[in-house]
Formats: C-alpha cells, sequence, structure tokens
C-alpha cells in the first residue's frame, strides 16, 4: 500500500485537498464561463458591471483556471497517488489553494491586460502572474521529491516520476526564454516566446499523465495493462527524452526568432505520437477482448478518452494557420486527457480514501460525446475560414458552411458543460464525505511485468533516432533574417509600388506586380496592403512589418509573428494556383477576421 490507512493521516488529506483543489479550479472556470456567455448576450451584457474587456479577461482566466491550474492540481494528485508528496506537503498545499482563489480576482475587479498567447494565456496583473508563479513553484517543489520514482519497477510509479522530470524541464524552458529576451522587447513578444518552449514540453507532461491514468484505469477493469510493464515503461521513457531535450533548443536558436518557434513545433509533431499511438493500441485490443460494458462509468470513460484524444491527434495533422483546425485539435487533444483524469476519482482517488462513489455513464458520456461534437465543429469551421481566437462578428460568419459549423461548436460545449457539470456535483458529493477511519485495502494489482523486452528496445532505438532527428534540424530556411527599420522599409515598399503599379486597382488601391524577387507587405488594423500580383514557380523574399499592434504573417502553411515595426522575412516559391491568400493568425483585436488578402497568381498560360 502507498499510504497508511489505518486512520485519517495527513497523507490521505492532502490527497483530498489536492483533489478537491482540482475539481474547484474546474468549478470556478464554469462560473467565469457562465459570465462569458451573459457579457455575450443581447440585452444582458450593457447591464453587467464590467468594460467590453471583460470578456477577454474572463476567458484568460477560464483558461487558465480549466487547463492549467486543473492539470498541475491532477499532476499532484498523481504524484501522491504513488506515494511522494514532498517536503512540507500540507504546506504547498494551503499556498497553492490562496494562488489559486487569488487568481481570478483581477478579472473579477475588470483589471489587467489580457493576452491570448498559446499555450498558457496571461492576464497582465501583479496578482494574476504572482498567483500563477506560485502555484507552479509549489508544483516544482512536489516534483523534485517525486524524481527518484525513476528508479521504480512498478511503470506507473515510474511514469509519475517521469513526469516530475519533465515538468521540471518546462519550468526550465520557461525560465530561459524569460532570460533570452531583450528586456525592452515588446510585451506580447516576451509573454509569448516565454511560454511557447515550456508550453509544448507541458504537452508532454499531459501525455504521460493520460497514459498513467490508461494504466490505473486498466488495471481496475481488469486487473491487467493494455501494455507490458516494459513496453510500458520504454513508451515514458521515450516521451521523457523529448522533454529532457527541449532547454538544448535555447543553446542553438534565440526564443524570439521564426526558428526557435518551428523547432517546439516539431517537438510534438515528432515527439509525442509514438508512446500514445502504442498505448492506445494496446488499449484497443484489450477494450475488444473484453468487450466493454457501455453502462458502466470505467468502460465509457475509457472508450471516450482514446476515440477523443485521437480525433485530436489526427486532426494536428490537418491544421491549417490562423483558422478553428487549431483549437479543434488541442481541444480534442485536451478533452481526452480529461476524461481519463475524471475517471481516476472514482476508481484510485475515492478508493484511496475510503469513500464511496455513485457515479453513473452519463456524466463521462456527454463530455465525452460533446467534446467530440465541439472539435468537429471546429475543424469543419476551419475548413471553411472561421478565424481561432475570435468572437461574435470577428468570427466572420457569411456562409451556411460557417453558420452550422459554429452551431455544432455551441451544441457540442453546451453538452460537454453538461456533463462537466454533472462529473463535478458527483466527485465533489463524494470527497465532501467524512473520511473513514478504518482500514482501507487500497492496493491496486499488479502490472504483468514479463514479455515485451525486445518492443520496448526497439521503442527507444526509434526514440534516440527520432530524439537526434529533431535536435539535427531545428532551423528552417523559410527565413532570412532583416535588419529594415520601419522608415526604411516605408521606403522599400514605396519604391516597389512606384515601380510595379499596374494601373489596374483593387478595393481601390493599386494591383503590384514587382519584377524582382524582394516584396514588402505592410499590417495594420484591419489590412495587409498593398494587392500583389505574383509569378508561379518564382521564389519570392516576402518582407512583412506590422505597424501598429502584434500581427502575424500567415501565408502557404508557413507564419512568422510581426512585432510593431520589426520585420521578417519569409521565402518561399508562388504554386502554380489562381490565388493564395495571407492572412493575420495572431488574435490583434475585434476586427481581427478583416486581415486577410488575396495574392494573385500569373502562370504561363495566363
Amino acid at each position: 500500500m502507498k499510504f497508511p490507512v489505518t486512520e485519517p493521516t495527513i497523507e490521505r488529506s492532502i490527497l483530498k485537498g489536492w483533489s478537491l483543489l482540482a475539481l474547484g479550479s474546474l468549478g470556478v472556470a464554469g462560473l467565469l464561463a457562465l459570465l462569458l456567455a451573459l457579457s455575450r448576450t443581447p440585452g444582458l451584457g450593457p447591464l453587467l458591471p464590467w468594460s467590453a474587456d471583460f470578456f477577454y479577461r474572463a476567458l484568460v482566466t477560464h483558461v487558465t483556471l480549466s487547463f492549467q491550474v486543473w492539470f498541475l492540481a491532477m499532476l499532484a494528485v498523481q504524484f501522491l497517488l504513488s506515494g511522494r508528496a514532498g517536503p512540507a506537503p500540507k504546506f504547498l498545499l494551503v499556498v497553492s489553494i490562496l494562488a489559486v482563489a487569488i487568481m481570478p480576482l483581477p478579472a473579477l475587479l475588470d483589471q489587467g491586460q489580457p493576452l491570448l498567447n498559446n499555450y498558457v494565456p496571461i492576464l497582465i496583473h501583479p496578482l494574476y502572474i504572482s498567483a500563477l508563479i506560485v502555484l507552479a513553484a509549489c508544483l516544482g517543489v512536489m516534483a523534485l521529491a517525486t524524481m527518484p520514482l525513476v528508479m521504480a519497477e512498478d511503470p506507473i510509479d515510474f511514469a509519475a516520476g517521469c513526469a516530475a522530470l519533465s515538468y521540471l524541464s518546462a519550468c526550465l524552458c520557461f525560465a530561459l526564454a524569460w532570460l533570452d529576451l531583450p528586456p525592452n522587447a515588446n510585451l506580447e513578444l516576451i509573454v509569448e516566446r516565454t511560454v511557447w518552449g515550456g508550453g509544448h514540453v507541458l504537452q508532454l507532461v499531459n501525455c504521460l499523465m493520460l497514459m498513467s491514468a490508461w494504466l490505473r484505469l486498466s488495471r481496475h477493469r481488469q486487473g491487467g495493462s493494455p501494455v507490458s510493464a516494459p513496453i510500458a515503461k520504454a513508451c515514458f521513457a521515450a516521451l521523457t527524452a523529448f522533454a529532457l531535450c527541449a532547454p538544448l533548443i535555447y543553446a542553438i536558436s534565440d526564443a524570439d526568432d521564426l526558428p526557435h518557434r518551428q523547432a517546439f513545433t516539431r517537438l510534438l509533431w515528432i515527439g509525442l505520437p509514438l508512446p500514445p499511438a502504442i498505448f492506445g493500441v494496446g488499449l484497443l485490443r484489450s477494450l475488444w477482448r473484453a468487450k466493454p460494458n457501455f453502462t458502466k462509468d470505467l468502460d465509457m470513460a475509457l472508450v471516450l478518452s482514446l476515440a477523443v484524444f485521437f480525433v485530436g491527434g489526427m486532426a494536428g495533422f490537418f491544421l491549417g494557420v490562423g483558422d478553428t483546425r487549431t483549437p479543434s485539435h488541442y481541444h480534442a487533444v485536451i478533452g481526452g486527457v480529461n476524461l481519463g483524469l475524471m475517471a481516476l476519482f472514482p476508481m484510485a482517488v475515492l478508493p484511496r480514501l475510503g469513500l464511496q462513489s455513485a457515479f453513473s455513464c452519463w456524466p463521462f458520456a456527454l463530455y465525452g460525446g460533446g467534446q467530440l461534437l465541439h472539435a468537429l465543429g471546429f475543424f469543419t469551421a476551419g475548413l471553411a475560414g472561421v478565424p481561432r481566437k475570435s468572437a461574435g462578428l470577428a468570427q466572420g460568419l457569411d456562409s451556411w458552411e460557417k453558420i452550422i459549423s459554429m452551431a455544432v461548436v455551441g451544441l457540442g460545449g453546451t453538452v460537454a458543460v453538461i456533463g462537466g457539470v454533472w462529473f463535478i456535483g458527483a466527485a465533489l458529493k463524494a470527497l465532501l464525505k467524512k473520511t473513514p477511519t478504518g482500514p482501507v485495502d487500497a492496493q491496486d494489482p499488479s502490472l504483468e511485468q514479463s514479455g515485451g523486452n525486445g518492443l520496448s528496445l526497439a521503442i527507444l532505438a526509434v526514440s534516440v533516432f527520432l530524439v537526434g532527428h529533431w535536435l539535427a534540424q531545428p532551423l528552417t530556411e523559410l527565413s532570412e533574417p532583416s535588419l529594415l527599420d520601419r522608415a526604411a522599409f516605408q521606403i522599400k515598399m514605396a519604391d516597389m509600388i512606384r515601380d510595379s503599379d499596374t494601373r489596374q486597382t483593387v478595393d481601390g488601391r493599386a494591383l503590384i506586380h514587382p519584377t524582382g524577387q524582394d516584396i514588402y507587405l505592410a499590417f495594420r488594423q484591419w489590412s495587409i496592403e498593398p494587392p500583389l500580383l505574383l509569378d508561379a514557380n518564382k521564389s519570392y523574399r516576402i518582407h512583412a512589418m506590422a505597424y501598429d499592434v502584434v500581427h502575424s504573417i500567415a501565408l502557404m502553411g508557413n507564419e512568422a509573428l510581426l512585432i510593431p515595426n520589426q520585420e521578417s522575412v519569409l521565402v518561399m516559391t508562388m504554386p502554380e494556383l489562381p490565388q493564395i491568400e495571407v492572412q493575420c493568425a495572431e488574435f490583434c483585436g475585434n476586427g481581427h477576421a478583416r486581415m486577410s488578402a488575396k495574392i494573385e497568381i500569373v502562370t504561363e498560360s495566363k
């Protein structure tokens, strides 16, 4: 057994505390989601005592509580289930509860600058940032105490040690990014680049948590495992290898460069798919053999966790640039992880506490089914061109495909929320019962330890090769450095317009057909200028600059962040198509949906 269970020990109290913190963060996030809906409801929004920016302040806090805080608290729960609470665990729990309680205050007071950057959205306010750092530090202390479990024989305990190492690597990436950026850089750039690398590594941590949950749930379901112990440990080690190598990217690229950004994007493309795919195949095989009973909460949670996660994983290979296919991918992946973690409450947390559960299959069915609808709606909306990080009129719902797709998004989200609320209510009802003082049999069945040694060695060998492949190609040939300031950029663009004017106009602006390879595009709210006519199969250096706020240039599946008055350059060859679209893929205000332009292409046949 992991804990002394003859009386309500401090370890069991701390496990209950972290479990309640995890559920509480979801509950507060749900309340913020309700306020978000009310703030966008005609007739009700103006009655609320908040400004127009409240939507984005509340959105940032909602995302942080429902994803980052929930995942960090559940990481602590998995550490505790493996028997390592770390030094002064009660103190860490109390401090973490206070930090999470403080986090929503700036949004409710309608204060702070919201930044909808990737992975870890930030509200620029001392209370919010301090609370986030304190919570991350508390988890870091617990991770340090859990690291020795990488020497454990039990794959689940080994997974906890791997998750601890990977989490500490993510924290190191955050610190290295912060130190690597110039202090006088644009605020949006500093925040985006600070969380970019570490945010990617946290996705490896989330995957480790999910695979560990699948192992625990499989034990509970049939006393065995979807894969043998050596294969399980090899898969955990493979993910951890990528997480531990991630800080090396800061040694071979600058945190504010496009190559750095693309190196971390490739981290997930190369490092993430193989281990969960192996687990998924094994889990699918064991479920097929045992014939799942969908009236049981465990079987429903396992099947939907597997389905939702892999729908999100497949969507990740068909992403657009700047449209809702990206949230389709990460909402489904996160939904799959959430289902695995949710199922731990009735199957692992409550039994460890000696508490009874009264769960049914319906919370998991509603949440998982709703997440599937939500993700599929987002994907089809992205195919139709709906931009990400937008709301209301900024979505540009000007076709029936967009309207129907976003309606499916709303329906799926509503169903998922109902399932989530049902789950939170059932879990809280069980957790708030008095912990029994008698003995509790919390021993998990043992995993099969034999078999799979050859495959486990193959997995590790392939992983070593993939790590080397990833680190050997961190740079890209799509970008070139440039030192033009705004004045010099404007002169270059004026010369291009003067020398390449076709005497035709597009929306009242001169259509430009450059004869050279250098072309210049100015981004400002809410336009991209000038209109261009380019030659098929010709290579161009596309110089782009933002004149007001942070934008990005997204073209032919490539993207570069545009910091005000700093030039970025993409190098690419034009395809044999009638036209291509250039757009802003970084949310830049309520007119973001209008930030796109068509580039006409001239082919030899013309």
